[in-house]
């Protein structure tokens, strides 16, 4: 399903949309509304918030995230992923353009980057995945005339050997 992807990027302010279509011939719309940011303990998280559509019909909210730890001084990305039972759609905020004076209260609501996949037939790899496991399963399940073989065997066997000098006595 690879070559049937679809990636786009592009950096939006509150209110802008983009559209990207999939290999199953509609589009999502993909409008950013708002970005807010939340401190706690070991992080600071900037959150965008943005509204999924499909052929004008509403999906759903989006919220990927940028999260920047302090004690290691790394960001991290959290993926905002709707999934369908044909096609995952994976958003990924890339980059934000004045999130310090956002943050401080002193700019506006930033600009936002954002990395938009569309990634058709994931589910079914999943599906696969479940189908080889099984498949496993079965291949392992010991047969039924398997099974029976170590009790027939026995039964062939004599249980003791005559004793020579005792027959007809």
């Amino acid at each position: 399903g690879k070559a049937f992807n679809t990636e786009r990027q592009a950096a939006l302010n509150p209110g802008e949309s983009i559209v990207i279509p999939s290999a199953f011939g509609h589009s999502y719309q993909l409008t950013y509304q708002a970005m807010s940011w939340y401190p706690a303990p070991n992080m600071t998280k900037l959150v965008a918030t943005v509204e999924v559509r499909r052929g004008g019909k509403l999906l759903g909210l989006l919220t990927p995230e940028k999260r920047a730890y302090r004690q290691r001084e790394e960001t991290t990305s959290e993926v905002g992923i709707r999934r369908a039972w044909n096609e995952d759609l994976y958003l990924i905020l890339a980059g934000v353009t004045g999130a310090d004076t956002f943050m401080a209260g002193t700019g506006p609501q930033p600009v936002v980057t954002f990395k938009v996949l569309v990634n058709p037939l994931v589910p079914w790899i999943w599906l696969g995945g479940f189908i080889m496991a099984l498949g496993t399963l079965v291949a392992l399940w010991p047969a039924a005339e398997a099974a029976r073989a170590p009790a027939r065997a026995a039964a062939r066997e004599p249980s003791a050997a005559p004793v020579p000098g005792l027959v007809g006595a």
